[in-house]
């Protein structure tokens, strides 16, 4: 198979193809091309791929979707990128790219066969694949223009990722989702995300932030690898309950939107486990919570996720027993981060990250059903379907707080 030098590749996989023939296209373009973004576009995205694959995958009903061609089908879409130069064009706009190699693997004569038709070349783009060299920080250049992220590890969070995904999906279809994870084959079996990218595998990232009970902190190394250009991040045990183009739209003019946090106090034992009830004492407060945000793909947003990063690093190896409760996390990390270089907006929690201990504040004062992101991490176990608000005052947990 002859393979050009190129920044991105476009993979389009017609479905009787083998995954064996997908596997070694792949392999190829990695081994000459080395710092790239493969983005591999397939009618069906059920079937499992190796673990060094490391590429993006799109199912190809939404692009074409996004191509405005959601009424032709799937072979209509292969055979018109063989020879329109026009949907080439519409082609590398939506993927904001400017160095594009476009492949085709079809079932053809009884045999299958390795297709290469045509290439565009506009200069050079750096783009650079997912890997597990955590000194590098992986930064890959967008291919959408706007997105929600997911980073999740294991079979327990990628489930939380699946609700979560489904309910965003309800309110806001026409937004593309991507998720970092090292369970792609859990991920592609689903409906709900349209990008999907192999993440690095839990024993890497274990490793990295030096205590399993810090992973759900791992989310920060995934952000530079988004491949939108305004992303919005939400927690994996997040609910969506309205429209979150609002984020978007301000995200034209800041790098980053943050939601800020409430004030509570809480009291532990020695095991982390809680022994009285969260207290309320303000709905909005001064940090800043990791759980849901914004950014855009600025040089001075990658430079402040670079800091962030090794915030929490420096704070975890200066601390390498401590849990993710005693202010080695995420989320403190930003908090202490400097921020004199980004530009950010904050948007209110009790619209965009209401957690259960300010849900009774929030209806006592008739605003509980204007909450567009609930977030708690036992929220997908109830399978709440958005239709009555006032059911998540009912559930044991909320009774934790005071």
């Amino acid at each position: 198979m002859r393979v050009l030098e190129s920044n991105v590749f476009v993979v389009f996989r017609e479905n009787p193809v083998h995954t064996d023939s997908v596997i070694n296209c792949l392999r190829e373009i990695y081994s000459k091309n080395q710092d790239c973004y493969v983005l591999l576009v397939s009618e069906s995205v059920n079937f499992e791929l190796s673990k060094d694959l490391g590429c993006g995958i799109v199912k190809a009903q939404a692009l074409a979707k996004r191509l405005n061609l959601s009424e032709f089908s799937i072979r209509y879409i292969f055979e018109s990128l063989c020879s329109n130069f026009h949907l080439q064009k519409i082609m590398l706009s939506l993927l904001n790219a400017k160095s594009i190699s476009i492949v085709f693997l079809f079932q053809g004569n009884n045999r299958e066969e390795i297709k290469l038709p045509q290439y565009a070349f506009f200069g050079e783009k750096k783009c650079v694949k997912a890997s597990d060299n955590f000194e590098k920080f992986v930064v890959r250049e967008p291919i959408f223009d706007s997105g929600i992220l997911y980073c999740c590890f294991g079979e327990h969070f990628i489930s939380q990722a699946i609700y979560s995904a489904t309910s965003v999906k309800k309110y806001n279809p026409s937004i593309p989702i991507a998720i970092y994870t090292n369970r792609t084959d859990i991920a592609m079996e689903k409906q709900c995300f349209d990008i999907i990218i192999e993440g690095y595998h839990k024993e890497s990232l274990e490793r990295i932030f030096l205590n399993p009970k810090r992973m759900h902190s791992s989310k920060i190394i995934s952000l530079t690898s988004t491949p939108f250009d305004k992303t919005l991040y939400i927690d994996t045990d997040s609910v969506c309950n309205g429209d979150l183009s609002e984020i978007f739209l301000l995200l034209r003019h800041f790098d980053f939107v943050f939601t800020n946090e409430d004030i509570s106090e809480r009291e532990y034992d020695e095991n982390l486990k809680r022994t009285a009830p969260v207290r309320l004492i303000s709905i909005q407060g001064r940090g800043l919570n990791a759980g849901v945000f914004g950014y855009s793909l600025s040089n001075n947003s990658k430079q402040f996720i670079e800091e962030w990063i090794k915030s929490f690093l420096i704070k975890a190896q200066k601390d390498p027993d401590s849990g993710s409760w005693q202010g080695v996390n995420d989320q403190a990390a930003l908090n202490e981060s400097k921020k004199t270089d980004i530009t950010y907006a904050t948007i209110p929690n009790y619209y965009y990250n209401a957690t259960p201990r300010i849900w009774r504040e929030l209806h006592a004062i008739g605003m509980l059903d204007r909450v567009k992101i609930f977030h708690a991490h036992w929220m997908h176990k109830y399978k709440w379907d958005g239709n009555n608000i006032y059911e998540l005052l009912n559930y044991p947990e909320v009774t934790l707080t005071t």
